[in-house]
C-alpha cells in the first residue's frame, strides 16, 4: 500500500503489519485459499500471484559428514513458476557480519526477454540502494531508470521529428486525387464519395463562392447536418481560399444568429431544408449543397492557394474545448 506516498520507512513498517497479520493464517490449506478466493483460473499464469519475492535470512545449514568436506553448489533454477521469481539472501563475512544481499531475478520466458529480466534485477537494485542510503526518501521520489535510460524513454523513442512540407492542405488533398481518384474518401452510413468524385463537387462549390465574393480567409458559414456533404462544404471553402465557422443546425435560432452575426461571414452554405431555420437579417448569401444549379456548376479552375499558417476555421467555444 503506496498511498499516500509515504516514506521507505513507513512503507517498510506497512509491509511489517501486513506480514505479521498473514501470518496468523500460515496454516490455512493452499487448496482451500483457492476455492475461497476462486480467482480466474488460467494455465498461462498462477492463480494467486504472478511476482514471487522470497527473501532468506536464515543461517546458512552446515552439513557435517565424517571423512566428507562438504560445500553448497548452485544448480540454477528450471522452468520459470512465476511471471517473475526475485529471490534474495543475506550475505555474511567470515565474522559473521552482515555483508550485503545476493540475489537473482527469474522471468517466464512466455512474457519476457533476457534483456527486460537483467534491467527490471538492475532497477531492483538501484531502489535498494536509495533507501538504504536514505530510508525517509518519500517512493515517488525514488528514480528508477538512470539517466541514460530516462534519456532513451523521454527523448531517444520521441525522436519523431520529420521535416513537414511548407503546403496547404488542400495541396496535399489534391497530390491524393492524382494518386487514386477512385479510392473511396469519405463514409457516412450509406454514402460514400471517392476522391474524385470529392474534388469535383468540391470544385463547383468553391467557384460559387469564388463567385460571391470568398477569398482568402474570408469566413464562411457552414450549417449543415452529418453527412458527407460537411466534408464537400468544408473543403469547398478552402478551395476558394476561405475559413469556416461551423454551426450545428440543431442550436436555438438565437445561438445561431450570434455566431453568424459575430463571426460576419461572406456567405452561409447549407442545405433547402435547414435554410428555412436561418436567422433573419442574416445579411449573407446562402448557398444550398442540394440546390439542383450546383450540379452543372463550373468546376473551380484551381485552388486559391493561401498560406500554410492561414486560417482554416473558426470556433466559438466556452473554452472547455480549448
Amino acid at each position: 500500500d503506496v498511498s499516500g506516498d509515504p516514506t521507505f520507512g513507513e512503507l517498510l513498517g506497512r509491509v511489517r503489519e501486513t506480514s505479521l497479520a498473514a501470518l496468523e493464517h500460515q496454516e490455512v490449506p493452499f487448496e482451500r485459499l483457492v476455492e475461497v478466493l476462486a480467482p480466474d483460473r488460467s494455465l498461462a499464469r498462477h492463480p494467486l500471484f504472478q511476482v514471487m519475492l522470497a527473501v532468506q535470512n536464515l543461517g546458512q545449514a552446515k552439513l557435517d559428514l565424517p571423512g566428507l568436506r562438504v560445500a553448497p553448489a548452485s544448480v540454477g533454477q528450471g522452468a520459470a513458476k512465476f511471471d517473475l521469481d526475485v529471490s534474495l539472501g543475506e550475505v555474511v563475512d567470515g565474522e559473521g557480519r552482515p555483508g550485503g544481499l545476493r540475489g537473482s531475478v527469474t522471468g517466464s520466458v512466455d512474457l519476457f526477454d533476457a534483456g527486460t529480466v537483467e534491467r527490471v534485477g538492475r532497477w531492483l537494485v538501484r531502489v535498494l540502494s536509495v533507501v538504504v542510503e536514505d530510508p525517509q526518501v518519500r517512493v515517488g521520489q525514488v528514480e528508477l531508470l538512470s539517466e541514460a535510460e530516462r534519456y532513451e524513454v523521454v527523448a531517444g523513442w520521441n525522436a519523431t521529428v520529420e521535416p513537414v512540407p511548407e503546403v496547404t492542405w488542400v495541396e496535399l488533398f489534391g497530390e491524393w486525387v492524382v494518386r487514386d481518384a477512385g479510392a473511396v474518401a469519405v463514409v457516412c452510413g450509406e454514402e460514400r464519395l471517392t476522391y474524385g468524385e470529392l474534388d469535383e463537387r468540391s470544385g463547383r462549390l468553391a467557384g460559387v463562392l469564388a463567385g460571391l465574393g470568398v477569398g482568402v480567409e474570408s469566413v464562411v458559414g457552414v450549417v449543415l447536418e452529418r453527412s458527407v456533404d460537411v466534408v464537400v462544404a468544408l473543403l469547398g471553402v478552402w478551395k476558394a481560399g476561405g475559413a469556416y465557422v461551423f454551426v450545428d443546425p440543431s442550436y436555438p435560432v438565437e445561438r445561431v444568429g450570434v455566431v453568424l452575426a459575430e463571426a460576419g461571414p461572406v456567405c452561409v452554405v447549407t442545405s433547402r431544408a435547414l435554410a428555412g431555420g436561418l436567422p433573419d437579417g442574416l445579411g449573407a448569401a446562402v448557398v444550398c449543397l442540394d440546390d439542383p444549379g450546383l450540379d452543372v456548376a463550373p468546376v473551380v479552375a484551381g485552388p486559391v492557394l493561401g498560406e500554410p499558417g492561414g486560417a482554416a476555421y473558426v470556433m466559438f467555444t466556452s473554452g472547455s474545448s480549448g
